[in-house]
């Protein structure tokens, strides 16, 4: 299996950028931000990560409506894991279960899913971060 870090290396930002447009048409006005994503996650270095995880891109129909799904999955659980706050670094790592998808097709989804908080590493641990420290004053 590869990695979004290794497909990312091989698909042109041309080619995701016409597929976001196509599947997620309400974000045309996010391109830049996918971009800065798509640059910053093609300089990742190679970092280890759980042998036993994996990203899992799946496809899911509700309502008539099609929509894709990207998670974290440990081997022999059932458990999905979002990839919301983790580290571009981990998740750029991990191997990617294929299911019938072109490279740009996962490429575009996993950027999809990992800007969900923003278009930087930075920014995404920075919501986290905020949401985090919500949780905690909750709790107290």
């Amino acid at each position: 299996m590869k990695t979004l870090r290794q497909l990312i290396k091989k698909t042109k930002w041309k080619e995701v950028k016409k597929f976001l447009i196509f599947r997620y048409p309400d974000q045309k006005k996010n391109l830049d931000g996918y971009k800065r994503a798509f640059d910053e996650i093609k300089e990742i270095p190679i970092a280890k990560v759980d042998k036993n995880e994996y990203i899992i891109i799946e496809r899911n129909i509700e309502d008539g409506i099609e929509w894709y799904s990207v998670s974290i999955r440990k081997k022999k659980d059932d458990t999905y894991y979002a990839v919301g706050f983790r580290s571009w670094k981990y998740i750029s790592n991990l191997p990617i279960k294929r299911h019938n998808l072109f490279n740009t097709e996962i490429v575009a989804h996993c950027l999809w899913e990992m800007t969900y908080s923003g278009y930087s590493e930075k920014e995404v641990k920075k919501a986290g971060d905020k949401l985090f420290g919500k949780v905690k004053k909750i709790k107290k």
